[in-house]
């Protein structure tokens, strides 16, 4: 990442005061950043002659703005789906840097509380199951999973990881579509159970997310 980043720098790139180019890198805190945080705190950056800022975000979709007004360099974790939408509309000429992760089992499951009366897939069917982004990544996998089931889809509701646990607690959702380290939490805090591996049938090894940004960076 660090020599994709330096290959990247232009002369137009603020500069810190020990005159490394500065990069902004907007990133959600997700599995899929770690080794962007390990490459900054193990000084792999610094080593490449970069000063990296990583500025934390809840969505990768809300620092698409800021990516198209150049406040930010790049965005990690960004999920495929909105940047390609993005792309496709025309509102973003879009570069992939480098790729973020592939899908793997449990990366991200659904979890429904430990006394649920949903005990198969196939129980999703017309439930709401949260997501963080409507029509998104998690909703295209989990249809995609539950065809090949010949199972039902259910009705999204757009929630943000962070509130899902307490979203699943207090009914506001059936079940919740939690990517790690959030589905690990939901369940360590409020006895979720895994209903469904998200990870698995058509979604597995699918490129899910990577380090986006513009064609002008």
């Amino acid at each position: 990442m660090a020599l994709i980043l330096v290959g990247c720098d232009s002369g137009g790139t603020p500069h810190s005061g020990g005159g490394r180019p500065r990069v902004t890198v907007a990133a959600l805190p997700l599995t899929d950043s770690a080794a962007l945080y390990l490459a900054r705190d193990r000084g792999l950056f610094a080593e490449a002659g970069l000063d990296v800022r990583i500025q934390p975000v809840q969505q990768s979709i809300q620092a698409l703005p800021a990516l198209l007004k150049g406040q930010v360099d790049v965005i990690a974790s960004a999920n495929y789906v909105t940047y390609f939408q993005a792309h496709e509309k025309g509102t973003l000429d879009l570069r992939i840097l480098a790729e973020g992760v592939r899908i793997s089992p449990h990366m991200m499951d659904i979890l429904v509380p430990e006394g649920s009366a949903l005990k198969s897939p196939a129980d999703l069917a017309g439930k709401k199951v949260a997501v963080a982004v409507l029509n998104n990544i998690q909703s295209l996998t989990l249809n995609a999973i539950l065809d090949a089931r010949r199972a039902g889809r259910p009705v999204y509701r757009q929630i943000l990881f962070p509130q899902m646990g307490p979203a699943l607690q207090r009914g506001r959702a059936d079940a919740v579509h939690a990517v790690e380290p959030f589905g690990t939490a939901v369940q360590g805090e409020m006895g979720a159970r895994v209903l469904l591996d998200g990870g698995s049938g058509p979604a597995r090894g699918l490129p899910a997310s990577g380090y986006v940004t513009t064609a002008d960076f």
